[in-house]
């Protein structure tokens, strides 16, 4: 079971790299994109418990920072934050409600976006970047959230939900 979910896992990363390099540009709105990977990662927060998916963070960081920019260690330490933060949110919310799994997707992602941007401010030292992109970043969160929420159902389909077992007596 492991190792089919395993090899679940590689093939959903492979079928995002490939939706985000080739779909994504023709979908933009005004220059906003959805980022696939993003929203993959906030979609996984819903499925796996917290060492799993700061597992997840670093592997799909480290294949976003292999193509996305010269800064090497933004794109994991953007994820990373996430998945430390958020998996104790979703353990105390109901992620069965579709508004409630919304606003997590939506957190999950603007949280990324925003590590991203203030990472890339301190690096070059230009604070001033956060207020040219912070509407952006609220515009690509929104448009992230709402691309994985329709995608959450079929990401139910390919990888199920680990189910706790109780115990009677």
């Amino acid at each position: 079971m492991l190792k089919k979910l395993k090899i679940r896992l590689v093939i959903l990363i492979i079928v995002t790299t490939i939706l985000q390099v080739t779909l994504i540009p023709y979908i933009s709105l005004h220059n906003v994109k959805p980022d696939l990977f993003y929203g993959l990662f906030a979609l996984l927060i819903l499925q796996f418990s917290n060492i799993q998916t700061i597992l997840l963070a670093f592997i799909i960081g480290f294949l976003k920072d292999l193509f996305a920019n010269n800064l090497f260690g933004l794109e994991i330490i953007s994820l990373l934050i996430p998945a430390l933060i958020l998996p104790f949110i979703v353990k105390k919310t109901d992620i069965n409600n579709p508004l409630v799994r919304f606003i997590i997707l939506f957190i999950s992602s603007l949280l990324a976006f925003f590590t991203l941007l203030t990472s890339i401010a301190v690096i070059e030292k230009s604070p001033e970047v956060i207020n040219i992109y912070f509407m952006k970043i609220l515009e690509s969160s929104l448009y992230t959230a709402i691309i994985s929420f329709v995608l959450y159902y079929f990401l139910k389909l390919f990888i199920p939900k680990k189910t706790e077992q109780y115990e009677l007596f």
